[in-house]
């Protein structure tokens, strides 16, 4: 057998060149090692943490943009909706027009939910805007059929909101004009089936 060596005396042998060697070839085993560590973190970040944090901006940049176009769809149904007592024919109809293209993007980008309240609430607005209003006399069918036509308008409206919220923020409003609105489009789900 051969001769027997302390585990520090084997560490001496095998790095005994060390103590001996130029210390500007240590400096640069010492940077490229650091080098070396560097870029592979950077490697990981590269992999790994970049496409999460792209991910992540493209989702805050859709929800930018939902913002924006339930915004303009919702200030386009306000001014529809007001046109009902003030507005021509004609500026109505270019309201309309305003508010179908607007809904028309929000079909675009909108979740299903969202999607259906906002139609809904375009198809309720549009009902109201070309309603005739009977101003001289609230008795009438007609300002019966009015007011029920904005009652409904204002609990689409509220349904609209409460969706894009709850699509955009995560939270809702608790209101119970939505709850009948919803119960009506379950009824309705129900007696087509």
């Amino acid at each position: 057998m051969g001769e027997r060596i302390s585990a520090f005396e084997n560490i001496g042998q095998d790095f005994g060149w060390l103590p001996f060697s130029d210390p500007s070839v240590i400096q640069g085993l010492l940077t490229l090692g650091a080098a070396a560590l560097g870029a592979s973190v950077a490697l990981h970040i590269a992999r790994s943490v970049y496409p999460l944090q792209k991910e992540k901006d493209r989702e805050l940049k859709i929800e930018e943009e939902k913002r924006g176009i339930y915004r303009d769809f919702l200030r386009s149904v306000d001014a529809l909706i007001n046109s009902n007592l003030f507005g021509s024919l004609e500026k109505k109809l270019e309201l309309y027009l305003e508010c179908k293209s607007a809904l028309n993007e929000v079909l675009i980008f909108a979740d299903s939910d969202t999607a259906l309240a906002m139609y809904e609430l375009k198809q309720k607005s549009s009902d109201l805007a070309f309603a005739i209003p009977k101003l001289d006399d609230d008795n009438t069918d007609e300002a019966k059929e009015l007011a029920r036509l904005r009652t409904s308008v204002e609990a689409h409206l509220l349904v609209a909101l409460n969706a894009a919220r709850l699509e955009l923020r995560g939270d809702r409003l608790d209101l119970d004009l939505e709850v009948t609105v919803l119960q009506k489009r379950k009824n309705k789900k129900k007696s087509e089936q």
